[in-house]
């Protein structure tokens, strides 16, 4: 870190340097004299940091200073992670949004001692008192003012609230904990490598790989399928469809397996509208897996008159994707049949699923001290695939492609 204020004139080294990217220091503003704040009841329209005279005054506002070669080159994938704390703070008041105007204003709000803000124990935190701890070097340092500050955004409930934009001046024994004990420690994992901040295509390539539901939570994203990435996951010719299936199971559950149409519903009870599903690949990218796959035992072919249809004659057909598998270091693909359409017009095999192992079964396992659990639930060659199941069943997994 550089602080380009000293020295001859104050000029700032260039950031065009092959090497190594320097970041200038900021200061956060002292801040506003309690007269120039504006009432609770007329917030934000009447607060002077937000005016557009305030905005090209020369008090500094931390975001205020533009390192555009630095974004640049974090755009191009060039700044590492220590870096990336400095950039983010930088534009944070940069932004035209509730969240940039919430962090030009956030510090003025600032109580005096004898105030009851004052006595507020976590949260919202004083990011001038942040910056003014000598203890953290700067890299680290950002990231926790970048870091508090979006939690004092969601504490304060953006502008909805503004009484609780009031806060300490200084930090309680609780804040100083949180930053000691929980985020310190988790900023320093986060550097510890200080790897390069990935380019916008590569974040923009991760981020297609998952969707989220209406609730948040994330589901892979299917990939289009890679024939070499594909292969290499696959069990050898000797490996694949080793084992009849028929030979594992008994009782209800062989009986669905030996007679596959009985799995399928009734047509009145089929929904009107059937799922329909598509194969992620080229043409010719699905020739070579399907020959690869034929050869190895994994696929085989299916006469016409055997494919499922619905009632006017609509062939039932199944997709099939790639979700990404890592061995090693390397990115390999899962192949993923799709059978959505399938199971719309299925009965659900139960069988002894209720037997199955699952990680809540060793909850109440007793460990010593000097052992751990580890669970581990990949498998080692596909495993799947080392069954086989009765021939009568091809017609029901045939690809759309």
């Amino acid at each position: 870190m550089e602080d380009t204020g000293s020295g001859g004139g104050g000029q700032e080294r260039s950031l065009r340097e092959e090497a190594t990217l320097e970041v200038r220091r900021r200061t956060l503003p002292e801040p506003l004299a309690r007269s120039q704040q504006a009432p609770e009841d007329d917030f934000p329209e009447a607060e002077p940091a937000l005016c557009e005279e305030e905005e090209n005054s020369s008090q500094v506002i931390p975001g205020q200073t533009h390192n555009s070669e630095l974004l640049r080159s974090a755009l191009e994938g060039q700044i590492r992670f220590s870096q990336m704390g400095t950039v983010m703070v930088d534009l944070m008041s940069q932004l035209r949004t509730p969240l940039g105007k919430f962090w030009k204003v956030f510090d003025s709000h600032a109580a005096a001692q004898g105030e009851p803000a004052a006595h507020n124990e976590v949260l919202p935190i004083s990011l001038t008192a942040i910056q003014g701890c000598r203890q953290w070097r700067e890299g680290l340092k950002d990231w926790l003012l970048l870091i508090c500050g979006a939690f004092n955004y969601q504490y304060c409930s953006g502008f909805s609230s503004p009484k609780y934009l009031r806060h300490r001046r200084d930090l309680s024994s609780k804040q100083m904990f949180l930053l000691e004990n929980h985020l310190k420690p988790a900023i320093e994992r986060l550097l510890e490598k200080d790897t390069i901040v990935p380019s916008p295509d590569e974040i923009r390539e991760e981020l297609g790989r998952h969707g989220h539901n209406y609730d948040g939570t994330t589901y892979v994203v299917m990939e289009e399928l890679d024939f070499e990435k594909v292969v290499e996951c696959w069990p050898t010719r000797d490996q694949a469809a080793v084992a009849p299936l028929e030979d594992f199971l008994k009782g209800d559950t062989l009986a669905h397996l030996k007679a596959p149409m009985q799995s399928i519903l009734p047509p009145e009870e089929w929904p009107k509208d059937i799922p329909k599903s598509y194969v992620r690949a080229s043409d010719e990218t699905w020739r070579k897996l399907v020959e690869e796959g034929y050869r190895r035992g994994l696929f085989q072919a299916c006469p016409e008159a055997e494919v499922l249809t619905d009632p006017t004659g609509r062939k039932i057909l199944n997709g099939a994707g790639a979700v990404q598998k890592l061995k090693g270091d390397r990115c390999l693909q899962r192949f993923i049949s799709i059978f959505c359409p399938l199971n719309s017009v299925s009965k659900k095999i139960t069988g002894d699923e209720d037997t199955l192992p699952y990680v809540g079964q060793v909850n109440l396992l007793f460990v010593p001290e000097e052992a751990e659990v580890v669970i581990d639930s990949e498998d080692m060659a596909s495993a799947f695939n080392l069954f086989e199941m009765p021939i009568g069943w091809r017609g029901l997994f045939c690809y759309e492609k």
